[in-house]
């Protein structure tokens, strides 16, 4: 057991010193995090107090410009709209100022998924300001729509605050066995051989025979010497050895290890190719992969917007092919198109998942 747990250790530290090596997930990669939409922060300004803002240091009644910059070279129905006005912009107006509506929708929900305490957004609150405002002072329409279908990607990774904004309960990492086996065998035999072979000779030998050889002047030389020489040795050598050796082993080990499953999921590292950019009309192969190579099956949600095209209804239908989609689709560039592609990958029936965002132009003839 003891080895097992060291060898879990040596990985888990691998890990973690690669991941600090590396900086993380590979550059243009984004790993799955928590987001709630932009929906959720409406409701629970308008039916809960904004009791889900209070945490995040911005308040409903704040506007646009207040926080965004940028947003001063737009119309005031824009600049100085409310956060929770801005949440309810309408979506897909044409136009830069319509592009400036879809990004600041998302944009809102991004800023307060990233000032929460509690939330594990993909991006700081510093990181969704610089982002947004940079989209809003190019004026350009392509790189705000962009923009706003990757923070709606992110802001649809899961939320994880309830309706009232009080976080929902997480499941509580049982610890790792440390079971220590109580194999202590307590087997003394405690043998009782004690011998008592003490023998008790008595040994009298001593004869009592004292010959009075004394002639009574008639010498009749008749002794009357009656030795008795009787020697009265009567060993009592009688061993009383009866040895008592009957160990009593008590060897019950108790030792009965209940392995815990500390598995760990294998993080999901996305990639799509070709990369974002300018190319002559063709029709262009991509590919969404797994760089991690996690060995686990995969699902593939597709999600295609263009304001130069109506092809992008057909390669959603052809990508998201029930029941997880494909990794390949085909994708019709035209000249002067212009198509956002952002591609989720996950493992299945998880929520362990990777964004990819790309942008395919194509070549004015």
């Amino acid at each position: 057991m003891k080895t097992f747990l060291f060898k879990f250790s040596l990985v888990i530290s691998i890990a973690l010193v690669l991941m600090s090596y590396l900086g993380g997930a590979p550059a243009g990669v984004l790993a799955a995090g928590q987001g709630c939409t932009l929906g959720f922060w409406a409701e629970n300004a308008q039916k809960r107090g904004a009791t889900a803002w209070a945490p995040t240091g911005f308040a409903p009644g704040q506007t646009v410009v207040s926080v965004f910059s940028a947003a001063s070279a737009y119309p005031n129905s824009l600049k100085n709209a409310t956060l929770l006005q801005a949440l309810k912009l309408k979506d897909g107006q044409p136009g830069v100022n319509g592009g400036a509506q879809s990004l600041l929708r998302q944009a809102i929900a991004a800023l307060l998924n990233s000032a929460h305490p509690n939330m594990s957004y993909q991006l700081t609150t510093a990181e969704v300001i610089s982002q947004v405002n940079a989209a809003l002072a190019g004026q350009n329409r392509s790189t705000m729509l962009a923009l706003a279908a990757q923070l709606d990607s992110f802001n649809n990774q899961g939320c994880p605050l309830n309706a009232r904004g009080t976080p929902l309960p997480t499941a509580t990492a049982m610890p790792s066995q440390t079971q220590t086996p109580t194999d202590t065998p307590t087997d003394t035999p405690t043998p009782t051989d004690t011998p008592t072979d003490t023998p008790t000779p008595t040994a009298t030998d001593t004869p009592t025979n004292t010959p009075t050889d004394t002639p009574t002047n008639t010498p009749t030389d008749t002794p009357t010497n009656t030795p008795t020489d009787t020697p009265t040795n009567t060993p009592t050598d009688t061993p009383t050895n009866t040895p008592t050796d009957t160990p009593t082993p008590t060897d019950t080990p108790t030792d009965t290890p209940v392995p815990t499953d500390t598995s760990v999921p294998c993080p999901i590292w996305g990639d799509l190719s070709p990369s974002s950019g300018v190319r002559l009309a063709q029709t262009l192969s991509l590919f969404a992969s797994n760089t991690n190579q996690c060995v686990v099956p995969l699902q593939y949600t597709w999600r295609c917007t263009s304001f130069t095209s109506l092809y992008c209804t057909t390669f959603n239908e052809n990508a998201n092919v029930a029941p997880y989609g494909i990794p390949n689709p085909t994708l019709e560039l035209q000249s002067s198109d212009v198509f956002d592609i952002v591609v989720t990958i996950c493992e299945r029936g998880t929520s362990n998942c990777a964004v990819v965002v790309r942008r395919y132009e194509g070549a004015s003839e």
